[in-house]
């Protein structure tokens, strides 16, 4: 993991030939001429941030959609690429304090420092979920030990499934907060770089993206997991980049696999889509159906176990990981404050100078 470059004060240099195969930028030839020049280190940290989001986002086909795992590694998506991002942006404005308040990056900023608030606002949800969701399946252990002694205790068994299966994990945390309103504001601004970009601006309009991109997106995928509250209301998609860029392409891909199992369950918006807690309340309906003591019966009952303990032993590095994208995603916001108010107090100070030397 790259860390925050320090200012070295490096001359700056023509963009290299290398550079004018870089898929994160996807310029023509007779662009790169144009571009006002960006350093190797800068191109080398882009470059970086595009290849490691990419391979990250394919690896996640690997997992199961939305299990706890495919959820815990999109989280180590977003912060390594929070890691990424933080070192270019600092080598960026190290050279030019002014970059990232000059239209239209002044503009990309805000809606970044709004859309951390948001995701923050989404954790917090996440988390009273996560722990709803623990109560939740102590019911599943209620019937599993219920069912386990000869002869089982079918009635106590089957009030449990059935709070098991009718009583909702949701935990609001307000009636007038929405998740999906939130996610809603979050895409808002979320586009490609504009072609008339060069230079340093350009290097940090994409890696802005490419960030912006995959903080709504890892905040659209846990919030369809879990039921945060607002699920109706369908966000619109998080994949706004261009397809030749590769991470893009991962993100559009994993957003329509997961739009295929919201359309498979029905009740997504009220269980959520958490692949552990499906498999629970899908075992859970199998049990309360057979609970007549036969062996069938005890079978199922072991099923339910294993579904449950499964999702209780994810449950705690889940809201670990949770808990660390809360504080990291509270650290890049300050940096980001950070940096727009040198930014401005730079342009200001730059601005004053001449109109000293005037006066006097």
């Amino acid at each position: 993991m790259p860390t925050a470059p320090e200012c070295r004060g490096v001359t700056s240099t023509a963009v290299s030939m290398s550079f004018r195969g870089l898929s994160a930028l996807s310029l023509r030839r007779n662009q790169i001429a144009s571009m006002e020049p960006s350093t190797d280190e800068e191109l080398h940290l882009l470059h970086l941030l595009d290849s490691r989001l990419a391979s990250s986002l394919q690896s996640l086909f690997c997992a199961p959609t939305l299990s706890i795992s495919f959820l815990i590694k999109l989280l180590d998506t977003f912060l390594s690429c929070e890691s990424d991002f933080k070192s270019l942006l600092l080598l960026l404005l190290c050279r030019n304090p002014t970059l990232i308040c000059r239209p239209p990056l002044d503009r990309a900023a805000s809606d970044l420092l709004d859309r951390y608030i948001r995701a923050l606002d989404l954790c917090n949800a996440v988390s009273h979920c996560l722990s709803s969701l623990r109560q939740w399946n102590r019911y599943a252990d209620i019937a599993v030990s219920a069912l386990r002694p000869s002869p089982p205790q079918l009635s106590r068994a089957n009030r449990a499934l059935s709070k098991l299966l009718h009583q909702s994990h949701e935990k609001r945390i307000s009636r007038t907060w929405s998740a999906s309103r939130q996610l809603q504001a979050m895409s808002a601004g979320i586009s490609a770089p504009r072609g008339g970009d060069s230079g340093s601006a350009a290097l940090l309009a994409a890696a802005m993206h490419a960030f912006s991109s995959l903080l709504f997106f890892s905040m659209w995928a846990i919030t369809t997991a879990f039921p945060c509250g607002g699920g109706a209301v369908s966000p619109p998609s998080p994949c706004s980049g261009p397809r030749q860029m590769a991470w893009s392409v991962a993100m559009a891909d994993l957003h329509e696999k997961i739009q295929e199992e919201r359309k498979k369950e029905r009740r997504w918006e009220k269980v959520g889509l958490l692949a552990e807690t499906l498999a629970v309340e899908r075992t859970g309906r199998d049990t309360i159906g057979a609970t007549c003591g036969n062996k069938e019966t005890v079978r199922l009952a072991e099923e339910l176990a294993a579904a449950s303990r499964l999702l209780e032993e994810g449950l705690n590095p889940l809201e670990k990981k949770v808990r660390e994208v809360f504080h990291r995603v509270m650290r890049s916001r300050e940096e980001v404050q950070r940096c727009v108010d040198e930014g401005n107090r730079s342009a200001t100070s730059a601005i004053a100078s001449p109109c000293k030397e005037n006066h006097h």
